[in-house]
């Protein structure tokens, strides 16, 4: 069966910075996490160096060290660092 999948990246400010998402699908997702931009580099660059396979889930592994392996599109986003996402991080607090 061919199977095709979208990812959609949002930006948005919080009304509340004290306001943390609720993970209303226990079954589906398996919870949030929040990282700075320079995190994301650096687990960009982790992830880069090393070759590592996904789980049966399709879920991606972590590393060794505990830091994520950034997922394929999240893993491009960084990479590519678009000028909107930049000016967008430049402009938040």
């Amino acid at each position: 069966e061919r199977k095709q999948y979208v990812t959609i990246f949002m930006m948005g400010e919080c009304v509340c910075p004290d306001t943390r998402p609720q993970n209303l699908e226990p079954l589906k997702c398996d919870g949030w996490e929040s990282f700075s931009w320079e995190e994301l580099c650096q687990f960009a660059a982790r992830s880069n160096a090393s070759s590592t396979d996904s789980n049966e889930s399709g879920a991606e592994i972590e590393e060794n060290d505990g830091s994520p392996i950034l997922f394929g599109p999240l893993l491009k986003l960084v990479e590519e660092a678009p000028q909107i996402v930049l000016d967008f991080l430049d402009k938040s607090p």
